[in-house]
């Protein structure tokens, strides 16, 4: 087929900031004083928090049963439980390079080739609870290379066309254009 019109590779950077993102922090959890710092499993820490006690808070209410962990009981507010709090303190970006390829051929086909290369990180979440900002991670959205293809192809149909030229306007709006 003759090409009526030659290839063009437009590229273009694109980047997003988003800050403000909501957060959800466990607040009253086991202070970080009493956890293990070691980078292996350090079953004494383990064996020490985990251990049961008896709970002062038993007879108080239905709730509490009569043991309690030494891990809870080291918590600000032991009788309370879980408590989050939500933040705006989250953000994310995201960086990516896109290229696109056009080409058109004659009796209305063409085809796009699409290719993006991106990345895309996140800081929603807390590793610890007793972390003071969320971490960085690669977000789960993150598409890192993306192609895309599509070929068009008019139909023949319709006014100035090879078939139909003489459909009725109401016709011709529904088949041709």
């Amino acid at each position: 087929m003759p090409c009526r019109e030659a290839l063009f590779w437009p590229t273009s950077y694109v980047a997003n900031r988003s800050t403000h993102l909501a957060t959800t922090q466990q607040i009253n959890n086991t202070p970080a004083k009493y956890l293990s710092t070691l980078p292996v499993r350090d079953t004494t820490t383990i064996n020490f928090l985990t251990a049961q006690v008896p709970s002062p808070f038993a007879g108080l209410n239905s709730v509490y049963s009569s043991q309690i962990s030494r891990g809870s009981l080291l918590q600000p507010y032991p009788q309370f439980g879980q408590i989050s709090v939500q933040r705006s303190n989250g953000y994310s970006w995201y960086h990516s390079l896109q290229v696109r390829a056009d080409k058109r051929f004659s009796h209305g086909s063409s085809v796009q080739v699409g290719y993006t290369y991106s990345k895309y990180m996140q800081a929603t979440d807390y590793l610890n609870a007793t972390d003071p900002k969320p971490y960085r991670v690669i977000s789960d959205m993150d598409r890192p290379q993306v192609l895309t293809m599509s070929w068009l192809l008019e139909v023949p149909f319709g006014k100035g066309r090879r078939f139909g030229s003489q459909m009725a306007r109401p016709v011709n709006l529904v088949l041709g254009e």
